[in-house]
């Protein structure tokens, strides 16, 4: 960046009163050789080209996303094979807020089964230091954080 800055500050011909600064940047970087003939050409036509917007994902775009990661294909193949109007990076986004869905929504009977079988295992080791500070019986505690509202009238492990 430094040696890019030389070179503008350099160069007599840029000055702000003679020309708009990105497009005399854009220029000097192209005279200089920093910027390609192509992108100089495509930023004297309009500034940098955008790609339209990907819209919306739907349940079908969804379903092909899931299934094709599945299968191993990276990101970049999966745009290209499912999803031409997006970038991969737009895949892998809507992937991770798929999986953070999912995982929010399935915690199912078998799961909340193994939760509350852990946590039974631990829960006296998780109240005993407090119930300590307290002078009280680990169970007492517990059953009184647990069903008691807290003074901000709700409870905190309901």
């Amino acid at each position: 960046m430094q040696h890019i800055r030389g070179h503008i500050l350099s160069d007599a011909r840029l000055s702000a009163k003679s020309m708009r600064p990105d497009f005399g940047v854009i220029t000097h970087l192209h005279d200089v050789g920093v910027l390609s003939d192509a992108k100089f050409e495509a930023a004297r036509m309009g500034g940098a080209q955008h790609r339209p917007s990907s819209g919306t994902w739907n349940e079908d775009d969804d379903r092909t996303l899931l299934a094709l990661r599945a299968m191993g294909k990276n990101w970049n193949q999966i745009q290209r094979e499912a999803f031409p109007g997006k970038t991969g990076n737009a895949c892998r986004k809507r992937h991770e807020r798929l999986m953070e869905r999912r995982g929010q929504t399935e915690f199912d009977n078998q799961k909340l089964e193994r939760l509350c079988t852990e946590y039974m295992a631990v829960r006296k080791e998780i109240w005993q230091p407090l119930a300590s500070r307290y002078g009280e019986k680990w169970n007492i505690v517990e059953m009184q954080v647990r069903h008691s509202p807290s003074p901000s009238s709700t409870s905190l492990l309901h």
